[in-house]
């Protein structure tokens, strides 16, 4: 019965991805990664969890409207307390592609470790360019404060998980917990967009770096080239933010030097403010391994250690 439950679900978020029109990039996709990776990796497969009894799948819930559409998200919310810490997932895909349901698995597992996992839509650069998606984020996590009670969600302990241009977005939400230019203006009245944990999965931390490799993709973010919009690739380095409002910060990395841009440094700066941070490096794996075992319940097990310990919650 659960499988069906979360089959439905699933279709429910895909049916509303296609609904609505807008322009959309859909190369970035599980089933054409792993065909991907499986050349150089053929003992990969595909992680997928299943929905337990005390979990249920909201899909689709609309956090905001824009001028042109709703924004929604798919929530995983276990039901046997009456608070649970909550981890709001941000997929990747270069800033231009990707979806939400991309996150579904990590919030299934999530939600059956005592979390609720938020996976989170929000406009990618083929609609939308730097800084909407990350406004969009902040929107959605003051939209979930506001409904904490109905979601059993305890809003002091709210993290921000993403993986790759995600694991970026979640860094830069991290470093601006107190920064206006981020934020929606038209949200007086609302819940804060704090957040007190984040986790990036193979983000990078600065645009402009000596480790960095960002060229076209990060552009059309960023509404143009270093040399025609620097003032963009400093505002959504990570790097560039971080200070002592910072919440504390998990990475877990590929060895791919380019993804590790920034991230000695934004640690380093944390150490300073006697932040929490940690770093944790998978050799010898793809840019994409947490959609795949052998690493995918490694990865989880990094992730629920690192919230137990931020926020002193037991087993």
């Amino acid at each position: 019965m659960r499988n069906w439950i979360y089959i439905i679900c699933l279709f429910s978020c895909t049916n509303q991805l296609q609904a609505q029109i807008y322009p959309r990039d859909t190369s970035f996709t599980i089933a054409a990664t792993l065909q991907k990776e499986l050349k150089k990796f053929p003992f990969i497969s595909v992680a997928t969890e299943k929905l337990a009894a005390n979990i249920v799948c909201y899909p689709n819930l609309t956090y905001a409207t824009t001028q042109h559409r709703s924004l929604t998200a798919d929530i995983f919310a276990p039901t046997l307390r009456s608070e649970y810490p909550a981890v709001v997932l941000i997929h990747g895909g270069g800033w231009r592609s990707g979806d939400k349901t991309q996150m579904h698995t990590m919030a299934t597992t999530l939600a059956k470790n005592g979390f609720v996992g938020i996976c989170v839509e929000y406009r990618l650069s083929p609609e939308a360019a730097f800084p909407a998606g990350v406004r969009d984020i902040k929107r959605c996590i003051r939209w979930v404060k506001s409904r904490a009670k109905e979601f059993r969600i305890d809003t002091s302990k709210m993290t921000v998980l993403g993986c790759s241009s995600g694991g970026q977005m979640a860094a830069l939400i991290a470093t601006t917990n107190f920064d206006p230019f981020f934020d929606d203006r038209l949200l007086l009245g609302m819940p804060s967009s704090h957040i007190q944990a984040a986790i990036d999965i193979d983000g990078i931390l600065a645009f402009k770096h000596p480790l960095s490799a960002e060229g076209a993709v990060a552009a059309q973010w960023l509404g143009g080239t270093y040399e025609e919009k620097p003032a963009n690739w400093v505002l959504a380095s990570p790097l560039t933010h971080v200070n002592q409002h910072t919440a504390p910060t998990l990475f877990i990395n590929s060895d791919m030097p380019r993804f590790h841009a920034g991230r000695d440094e934004y640690m380093d700066t944390l150490h300073r403010y006697h932040i929490p941070t940690e770093a944790i490096t998978l050799n010898g794996t793809p840019h994409t391994f947490w959609f795949f075992h052998p690493w995918y319940n490694d990865v989880m097990q990094y992730v629920m250690r690192f919230l137990r310990n931020t926020f002193q919650l037991k087993n």
